[in-house]
């Protein structure tokens, strides 16, 4: 595989590892390392791991503090720059990757075998859905600050915008075909080295091809359209909510709010339910492969 290829010559052999098998990772081997290596090195993991805690609880514990009153007076402007100051990171990355312009080809790869991993199409559509959400935030914040005196259903329609655009990407990911080389070759008339660039891309939307319908690489193509399945229902679960949120707003909170949060009652259901399923057919595959280890029988 020149793609396998490319990235062994980049990162190695321990590293490709890791890549395809993250939990291979040796804890004793990580803490060994850590321990062996300079201050300066450890200086700066720890500032790493410490600016990660800081970004991810600094916002909640803002948002808390302002809910309970503590700041007094302040605006939630203010109380939101560290979501401010992500949005403008993240927003610089969408923009920076547009500007990197198509990815070139490999030489390892042939020009017939080559798509672009990441055509425009996409880093625009992501970029488009980033402002949506930007945009809805800034709005919530002007709204609950009094500086705006939209209705509520009105500033909620850029995240309705935001997650139609998953959900339309996150359906068609869960409608795609698993085919193989020459199931692909029968689906489309033609070898598909045969096509170009733009039905090459169409056929990545429509299908996800595997050597052979087991093993692997089939299990995690199978995995890939369960997640978006559920993904699907998580979607649908919050727009559902936030409809019934903005109604429960606009009617004066006259619901209750058991009612309001039916819909994340049962998005929560539906993930245990899928992950418990998920457990009891591992648990049948590694029976299957090795039935000593649930042999109740067995020698201990």
């Amino acid at each position: 595989d020149p793609r396998r290829r490319e990235t062994y010559d980049r990162i190695g052999e321990r590293g490709m590892k890791w890549m395809e098998d993250p939990l291979s990772i040796d804890p004793q081997e990580l803490a060994h390392n850590f321990a062996t290596s300079s201050i300066l090195d450890r200086s700066k993991i720890f500032a790493i791991f410490l600016a990660i805690y800081i970004a991810v609880f600094l916002l909640p514990i803002l948002i808390c503090l302002m809910a309970d009153g503590t700041f007094g007076g302040a605006k939630w402007v203010a109380v939101l720059t560290p979501l401010w100051l992500w949005d403008v990171f993240i927003l610089f990355y969408h923009v920076r990757v547009i500007m990197m312009g198509p990815i070139k080809r490999p030489e390892t790869i042939p020009e017939e075998e080559w798509v672009d991993p990441l055509p425009m199409r996409k880093r625009v559509s992501a970029l488009v859905r980033f402002v949506f959400l930007v945009l809805f935030q800034v709005l919530l914040a002007l709204r609950m600050d009094g500086f705006i005196a939209f209705p509520w259903w009105a500033v909620f329609i850029p995240l309705y915008f935001w997650e139609m655009m998953a959900l339309k990407k996150k359906i068609s990911v869960a409608m795609i075909n698993i085919v193989t080389h020459a199931e692909l070759e029968l689906a489309i008339g033609k070898n598909f080295a045969a096509c170009d660039a733009a039905e090459k891309e169409d056929i990545q939307r429509r299908f996800i091809l595997v050597p052979a319908k087991s093993g692997p690489v089939y299990d995690a193509a199978c995995r890939i359209k369960a997640e978006a399945k559920m993904d699907v229902v998580r979607i649908l679960a919050r727009v559902v909510f936030t409809v019934l949120l903005v109604l429960n707003l606009e009617l004066g909170k006259e619901w209750s709010w058991w009612i309001v949060f039916v819909p994340i009652f049962a998005m929560v259901v539906c993930i245990i339910g899928s992950a418990f399923h998920n457990w009891v057919q591992v648990q049948a595959e590694a029976a299957k492969r090795d039935p000593s280890l649930f042999d109740q029988n067995a020698d201990v």
